[in-house]
């Protein structure tokens, strides 16, 4: 996934949330200015609206790794140093994105993604 932006194929987890459809996204949000989590919130989104929103919507980043959690699920550890912003998804076996965590300065973004089963929604 490292690459400049605009540069070589997008990543497959790209494409794969942009053929998302629909999805519910609860979010939690930390600020150090408040040093408290705020309320948890929740939106109904598509994979298309969702990506182009991400820093990551070209399927590049200018640092990045993969490995296996200890529950066998993939994981992309993203850093994007000119925004400040480090991002570590975690992925289901279609591609999808289940967990995102972002963090940048004064902020901690903890996302969960639920995808309706086939047939539902």
């Amino acid at each position: 996934m490292a690459a400049e932006a605009g540069r070589g194929p997008a990543h497959p987890h790209v494409k794969a949330m942009r053929d998302a459809g629909r999805f519910t996204l609860p979010e939690l949000v930390a600020s150090d200015a408040d040093r408290l989590r705020t309320a948890p919130t929740s939106l109904t989104t598509d994979g298309k609206t969702f990506i182009a929103s991400e820093p990551y919507d070209q399927g590049t980043a200018p640092q990045s790794s993969r490995f296996t959690d200890a529950d066998g699920n993939t994981v992309l550890a993203l850093g994007f140093p000119g925004e400040r912003l480090a991002l570590e998804l975690t992925l289901d076996d279609k591609g999808r994105i289940v967990r995102e965590t972002l963090v940048a300065p004064n902020h901690l973004i903890q996302r969960t993604f639920r995808y309706p089963e086939h047939g539902e929604g």
